[in-house]
This record gives structure tokens, C-alpha cells and sequence, in this order.
């Protein structure tokens, strides 16, 4: 179990209020079972955020529909592509409900409208699962088991088997408040690990631990949004879970490759910085500050010997930096690196 201490904002208070559910079309007007157990099956509503690679979000789909959980419904979010190409999965797939966004959200917001959705309409459990991942049979089964087993869960996660090392990931979240950092390591075999932050890529999430704490802080829009809701869950009472029996397969970055690949540079630092800001103590914030500013003092020399791709990494990392420094938060406008 995580020993870490928990804190409680000091500067910055999280923007997490729940937004108003988006209308959302299907091929049926009730594509919710009538005739399942709800107390031995939670109805579960999973949310696929779609932005890039249709066919990634088809094959996600397959997955999910092969699962035995029995009580499910999908919310497919159209975040911003600007051709609404994910409609046509509607025709494709039973139990399924689609909806666009008019922009980018980022993660956070085009979470937040599923979690509005799934909230509004009565779900007891909201599963985010990144359009690039795939599940195994039993994966959701295995996590609603967890959450419904122990008290006071509030966000429960599968081990992730990574497509290109082919190896599972380590999955326990830890954040270390006198060093800036965030990391995770192995879980063992242990039937569940209590975390200071979950992976968001498969993140169950229970609704009524959303309505006490609030959804994704969407100043993040992307990054680190994982470690500031798991964070304020626990601050709340609840526990973040690892489950490493139940698993999924990820591929990793399909959203921020090619022309938005520095995309991670600039979030993760000005994130990073955010949330160490707004939770670490006066001294843990001057201490976790000094790793940071000197983790990009160095990038400032390695990266300007690695050539054009080492300049543009940099110079993303500064942008984060000075955006942290503006107040500048949401989505990056001046993104052209």
C-alpha cells in the first residue's frame, strides 16, 4: 500500500466543476439491457475518446464487445477531428453511443463530457480506455470484481502490456512531493496495489466518487490530468487501485505522433510544474521547483547537441515553462514547433 502523505492544495485550487452532458446518438433510442442483475452486474459505461486512427478506435470496439461483462454500454467522443470519421462505428457496433465535439478538448475535457454523459444517465462505473488500447475478455470483469470487493474505490486500473517493448508495463503510480517527480513501478503479482495515481489509458472510475471530488482539472487538457485526479480522490477518502491480474493491451503516443509528437514535452513540463505548485508544501515546493528548473538547465546544453529534433524538444519544454510561468493553461495555442 502507498505510504506517500496526501496534500491538499495550497495555490491554484483544481477547475474540475461537471459540465452539462452532450446529446449523444445511437442506432437505438435504449441500448441499455432491461433484463440484467444491476447489484451483480454495475452498469458500466466505457469511454473512448476517438481523435486520430479510425481504425485504432474499431479495433478498441471489437475488443470491448468480445468482453463477458455483461451490463455496458460505449460512449465513442468525436474529440475535434473536424471530419466526425467515428459516426459510421455506429452503424458497426450494438451498444454504442456517439457524440462529437465541436474542438479539441484535450483528454481531460473530452473525458469530462463522457463522465458528464455517464453521470446524467445513471452508470455506477465510467471506464476511460484510450482508442489505442485493446481488452482482454475478462478485463472489465476483473476490475468491477476489485471495486465492488473493497471499500471506498474510486478509480481502479489493468495492467498494460506495451506493443512495441512487449513487456507490462509497471502500473503502481507514486508521486514523490520532495523531488517533483511522478513515477511508476512494479506491482509484483499482488491481487490489487493501493496507488497514489493511476495510468489514465484504462481508468474505471466510480460515479459517486466523481460527484464528491469532481472530474479532470482541464487546465491540464493533456498530461498529468491522471495524477491530479487520483490525488484528489484520495484526499477525499478514496482509493486508486492497480489490478495487475486484469490486463490491456496499449500501443503508446498514437495521439501525439508525427506533427504533434513535442506535444509531450510541452504539456508534461508545464503540467508538472502546475501540480507541484498547487499541492507540495512551501518547502517540498521549493525543493521539487529546483529539480525541475534544473532538469530543463540541462536539457538547455544536452538537447542542443542532439540537432533540429533536440532544439524543437527544447524548445517546447521552455514554451511549457514560460506558459506555467503566464498562467497560461488549457490547450496550446502556439503549437507550431
Amino acid at each position: 500500500m502507498s505510504k506517500s502523505k496526501l496534500h491538499r492544495p495550497t495555490r491554484n485550487q483544481p477547475k474540475n466543476t461537471l459540465k452539462s452532458a452532450p446529446k449523444a446518438v445511437s442506432q437505438a433510442n435504449d441500448r441499455q439491457a432491461t433484463t440484467i442483475d444491476n447489484a451483480k452486474y454495475p452498469p458500466v459505461l466505457i469511454v473512448i475518446l476517438h481523435f486520430k486512427s479510425l481504425e485504432n478506435t474499431r479495433n478498441c470496439l471489437r475488443s470491448v464487445f468480445k468482453m463477458n461483462y455483461p451490463n455496458f454500454n460505449v460512449l465513442v467522443i468525436d474529440n475535434g477531428t473536424g471530419n466526425e470519421d467515428s459516426k459510421g462505428l455506429i452503424k458497426e457496433f450494438n451498444k454504442l453511443f456517439w457524440t462529437p465535439l465541436t474542438d479539441n478538448e484535450g483528454f481531460a475535457g473530452g473525458c469530462n463530457a463522457g463522465i458528464s454523459f455517464g453521470i446524467q444517465n445513471g452508470y455506477k462505473y465510467i471506464w476511460l480506455l484510450n482508442n489505442d488500447t485493446t481488452v482482454e475478455n475478462s478485463t472489465l470483469s476483473q476490475l468491477v470484481e476489485v471495486s465492488e470487493q473493497q471499500d471506498k474505490v474510486g478509480a481502479a486500473n489493468a495492467a498494460i502490456l506495451n506493443t512495441v517493448t512487449n513487456v507490462i508495463e509497471p502500473g503502481r503510480g507514486i508521486i514523490d512531493f520532495a523531488r517533483g517527480k511522478t513515477k511508476l513501478k512494479a506491482s509484483d503479482n499482488a491481487e490489487f496495489v493501493d496507488c497514489d495515481w493511476l495510468a489514465a489509458s484504462n481508468l474505471l472510475v466510480k460515479a459517486d466518487a466523481l460527484k464528491e471530488v469532481g472530474a479532470f482539472d482541464e487546465r491540464y487538457f493533456l498530461y498529468f490530468e491522471d495524477v491530479e485526479l487520483c490525488h484528489r480522490l484520495k484526499l477525499g477518502g478514496w482509493r486508486c487501485l492497480h489490478v495487475p491480474k486484469a490486463h490491456i493491451t496499449h500501443i503508446g503516443g498514437a495521439s501525439t505522433e508525427g506533427e504533434l509528437k513535442h506535444w509531450r514535452s510541452y504539456y508534461y513540463t508545464r503540467n508538472r510544474l502546475l501540480f507541484f505548485q498547487t499541492y507540495a508544501n512551501f518547502s517540498q515546493r521549493m525543493a521539487a521547483f529546483a529539480a525541475i528548473w534544473t532538469h530543463l538547465i540541462r536539457h538547455c546544453v544536452s538537447l542542443t547537441m542532439k540537432g533540429g529534433e533536440g532544439s524543437r524538444q527544447l524548445q517546447a519544454e521552455i514554451a511549457g515553462a514560460q506558459d506555467f510561468i503566464a498562467t497560461r493553461y488549457g490547450k496550446w495555442e502556439n503549437s507550431e514547433i
